[in-house]
């Protein structure tokens, strides 16, 4: 069974739901990040985080549930729930505004964002 992570719970990929008035899911609004883990480290996290944290910024989209140390335990839990933790492996990483009802303006800033990570061994093309 493969974990995820969602919006602060890790749950079964196959229970993890997301919004259809996800903005992410219906403007694109979002961003996201791809980390490498080897032998069950993460690689260059801090150049990671300054990318995701740049880009949220750029957006305008809060980072208040996506602090680098809340998001680098993610990865870490991730990696461990999956089995990962020899090897190498990828975290995906995605951030959107979250869910509101689809209108061209931004949503109120108390809108939740959603947050959603999973991890899986890397292949090589």
């Amino acid at each position: 069974m493969t974990t995820v992570y969602l919006n602060g719970e890790f749950v079964p990929k196959a229970d993890a739901k997301i919004s259809v008035d996800d903005r992410g899911f219906v403007f694109g609004d979002g961003i996201y990040e791809v980390v490498r883990v080897i032998e069950g480290r993460i690689y260059a996290w801090d150049a990671h985080a300054a990318r995701l944290a740049n880009g949220l910024d750029g957006l305008r989209i809060s980072r208040a549930s996506a602090g680098s140390a809340a998001l680098r335990s993610v990865c870490e839990r991730l990696v461990k729930e999956n089995g990962l933790a020899a090897g190498e492996a990828t975290v995906y990483l995605q951030v959107t505004r979250g869910a509101a009802p689809r209108v061209h303006h931004f949503p109120a800033a108390d809108t939740p964002t959603t947050v959603y990570g999973s991890a899986s061994p890397f292949k090589p093309n």
